[in-house]
């Protein structure tokens, strides 16, 4: 059985989509730094840049929910002291909603990530 060693159309080894792909997945060991050192080490490839800003963007909203999740805990404690039901109710909800918020922007970046490693989008930058 002979092993086709043609180039795929789903994998060209472009170094944009590593790049890209690695902007995504640097959640996981440089959350906010380094889109912004590809956005700004990158600004001749519009295609690295594109991917930097939204990688950036995706890596801001979970951080940003950390810190608004943090302050409503700490705000409804001092609130709570008069009214056990308010801190079971609506904080615990707000928590879930926030956890899980958080999470879903994490896979969203694993998703992003892979993707563009793998090359899975059109040249003109439209998803395909």
């Amino acid at each position: 059985m002979a092993i086709n060693a043609s180039p795929s159309k789903m994998n060209k080894g472009n170094n944009a989509d590593i790049v890209s792909g690695l902007s995504y997945l640097s959640i996981f060991f440089l959350p906010i730094i380094f889109p912004i050192i590809t956005w700004i080490a990158g600004r001749k490839n519009k295609e690295v840049v594109a991917n930097s800003k939204m990688a950036l963007l995706l890596h801001v909203i979970p951080v940003a929910l950390t810190v608004g999740l943090m302050w409503l805990m700490n705000t409804a404690q001092i609130y709570a002291i008069g009214s056990w039901v308010a801190w079971v109710d609506t904080p615990s909800t707000t928590a879930i909603f926030f956890i899980l918020a958080i999470a879903a922007f994490y896979i969203i970046n694993i998703y992003m990530g892979v993707r563009r490693m793998l090359g899975l989008h059109s040249p003109s930058g439209e998803e395909g």
